[in-house]
């Protein structure tokens, strides 16, 4: 069932151990830890605390399971969890065509056979086309990459979903430097330069970007320290907009940084397809899904197959999967055999 968002590290290692999902409804923000959570379930690991009414003894949650949020805002900030989301925004259902929750369970209820034997039929397809998949620069969620490319290779789709996941990456990261003031500040800082590079001590630059920008806002850096703490966790999102940073080995005056454009027609193409992405986003409201509209930010997991539901229609994302074709359509009689054509399917 839907959760309120948890107040606690430990209430969504609870939520997760308890369901074969964890789901998180109108979720606003979330906190650097709950990410930091939110990344270990996701890739499996445990939370261990002392147990009540004892001094020794310990309780320790181990789990791995799929996470869906949904919310008005996009709350996921943080490149570790980017890397391990899928960021969708679904379209806005019409007046016209909103239905009442009594009628949406009837249709449901009658789609169930064909949408179950949709699923188990796309499994066993992707499971045999798994072994011939060959991916040269994989991401991070190595083993969620492979079974997404042998599930498009199983339904007859020559788009790579290794592309259209690092897009939704791309796209994401984006967000998340315009959630970063002192990101924002830096490319907005470094094209000014001489030589469109800045190489110095974070306490430098520091006082270079306090005497043009604000500096009481949230998300403001404090200290040197905390500036390096920044742009180390948002080096990937810099990365994807053409910008390099190194962290040099430390001085007596400080600890040097080198922040610096990627090679020019690199830099072009990057900051392109990161703009061009940033620009399809639209307005930028990521993961809404109330009773009639919405989105939903899936947490990859490794080793499990991940199945979108999209809108009413109970519909793998037509995004991911071309043509606007649905793999599994509700219309399909739940005693017929499943066709040869995925695509029809």
């Amino acid at each position: 069932p839907l959760r309120v968002a948890p107040n606690k590290k430990e209430d969504v290692f609870v939520s997760a151990a308890n369901n074969h999902q964890a789901s998180f409804e109108n979720m606003s923000n979330l906190s650097s830890s709950m990410q930091d959570a939110l990344c270990t379930i996701a890739t499996g690991g445990g939370f261990a605390a002392r147990k009540l009414y004892s001094d020794s003894d310990e309780s320790v949650i181990e789990v791995k399971r799929p996470v869906i949020i949904n919310g008005i805002e996009n709350p996921v900030t943080r490149p570790d969890l980017i890397d391990r989301s899928i960021v969708l925004t679904l379209p806005k259902i019409e007046e016209v065509e909103r239905k009442r929750d009594a009628v949406l369970e009837r249709e449901y209820l009658k789609d169930v056979p064909a949408i179950f034997t949709g699923l188990l039929n796309l499994f066993s397809a992707t499971l045999k086309e798994l072994p011939g998949i060959n991916i040269d620069r994989p991401p991070r969620m190595i083993d969620f990459s492979y079974l997404g490319e042998a599930m498009c290779k199983a339904i007859g789709n020559n788009i790579s979903f290794n592309d259209l996941y690092k897009e939704n990456r791309t796209e994401s990261l984006m967000h998340s430097m315009d959630s970063s003031p002192a990101i924002l500040a830096v490319m907005e800082f470094l094209p000014k330069t001489d030589r469109r590079e800045f190489k110095g001590t974070l306490k430098e630059l520091k006082e270079i970007l306090d005497k043009s920008h604000r500096q009481d806002g949230e998300g403001w850096p404090n200290s040197p320290k905390g500036l390096g703490n920044i742009l180390r966790r948002m080096t990937a999102a810099l990365n994807s907009a053409g910008i390099e940073v190194e962290f040099l080995k430390r001085e007596n005056i400080g600890y040097p940084v080198h922040i610096f454009f990627q090679h020019k027609k690199e830099c072009e193409n990057n900051v392109h397809e990161a703009h061009q992405v940033h620009q399809n986003s639209g307005s930028g409201q990521n993961l809404i899904n109330n009773e009639q509209s919405g989105e939903r930010s899936v947490l990859s997991e490794r080793n499990h197959t991940k199945e979108i539901n999209t809108e009413k229609t109970y519909t793998a994302h037509e995004h991911i999967f071309s043509d606007s074709k649905r793999i599994f359509e509700p219309s399909v009689p739940p005693n017929d055999s499943p066709p040869d054509n995925w695509e029809e399917f």
